[in-house]
């Protein structure tokens, strides 16, 4: 018997941390798309900004979006590297789209996402990088930060 509750009570000694590094990241303060309204743009706008900039390409009843949307935000306002926010109803999506092959495109008429949450950077009215997913669209976001 007190080897089962020896058992039951390791686990629980392990899993409770005192380590300081936990304690100091930074907290993410709540943040509304309405404080980025000047900066959501057009999907035909996607490559038109300038030279060197990002696109977030979000959807509002995305539950993956609004998990991240506070990060997006605080670096976006935060940031030297421009970050444009697009939900646009005209997004052009495509679920099966190999992403390496929207390198290099500057085409709007031939871009597409392959969903919600996607970010891309665009260079000289090109993509140069795209990042679909909830994972990597945290990762890139946090690259530029």
């Amino acid at each position: 018997m007190k080897g089962k509750i020896l058992l039951l009570v390791i686990p629980l000694l392990f899993s409770c941390s005192t380590n300081k590094e936990q304690e100091k990241d930074p907290t993410i303060p709540h943040h509304s798309y309405e404080e980025i309204s000047e900066k959501t743009i057009n999907w035909l706008d996607t490559f038109t900004k300038g030279e060197n900039y990002c696109v977030y390409f979000f959807s509002r009843t995305c539950q993956y979006c609004d998990s991240i949307r506070d990060e997006i935000i605080e670096i976006s306002l935060t940031h030297q590297m421009p970050v444009y926010f697009c939900n646009d109803n005209a997004i052009e999506t495509d679920r099966y789209l190999d992403v390496k092959s929207t390198i290099g495109q500057g085409d709007i008429n031939q871009f597409r996402i392959k969903g919600f949450p996607s970010i891309i950077k665009v260079n000289n009215h090109l993509v140069k990088e795209h990042c679909p997913g909830k994972s990597a669209t945290l990762n890139f976001i946090r690259s530029i930060a």
